[in-house]
């Protein structure tokens, strides 16, 4: 499968970040959509979906071997395969539960195409409250570690939560209205 997706790609360097990428991370990303999905098949899906959505950012990835690329396929391969569980079952995310703003997120997430709403909505708030966002209550990454791995400080992480949040709120009431 290495060699499709290298197909895909133009020059020489990426392709080498890439390849390093898929070595490095292609079985850590296999045990956790498995943890998700628990079915083998639909794990090796998810993995191979993943690794289509690191093709299309590649340019964000530095090095294949630090931490910022870690916490990046991670939350990809999660994001990916507990989209395809939640398409698979109906599920209620109460992780989104605590954020505290005047809607009621509990009524919103009644069924998976509520769920999947919710995740597009934090799929497109921007790329700096969006990581924060998944690491916080998808990945349960502390503040502290959210920081390391952004280089941030935890202050910063905080008011990205707090922006990133407020935002989500509007995306959703602004969802809700649409209906």
């Amino acid at each position: 499968m290495l060699a499709v997706y290298l197909s895909m790609i133009d020059n020489e360097k990426d392709r080498s970040k890439f390849e390093s990428v898929y070595f490095q991370y292609k079985n850590l990303m296999l045990n956790r959509a498995y943890d998700i999905l628990k079915d083998s098949g639909l794990a090796e899906d998810a993995v191979h979906n993943a690794f289509l959505r690191i093709l299309k950012n590649l340019s964000k990835i530095d090095k294949a071997d630090d931490l910022k690329t870690r916490l990046f396929v991670t939350v990809i391969i999660d994001n990916v395969a507990k989209t395809m569980y939640n398409k698979e079952h109906k599920v209620i995310l109460t992780e989104l539960t605590d954020i505290d703003a005047k809607i009621n997120i509990e009524e919103i997430i009644e069924d998976r195409d509520a769920v999947q709403h919710i995740m597009e909505a934090v799929g497109s708030l921007p790329e700096t409250y969006s990581y924060v966002i998944f690491l916080k209550y998808f990945n349960k990454f502390s503040d502290k570690e959210i920081a390391s791995a952004l280089d941030i400080s935890v202050s910063a992480v905080r008011k990205r939560l707090l922006r990133g949040k407020k935002r989500l709120v509007d995306l959703l009431r602004r969802g809700e209205s649409d209906e």
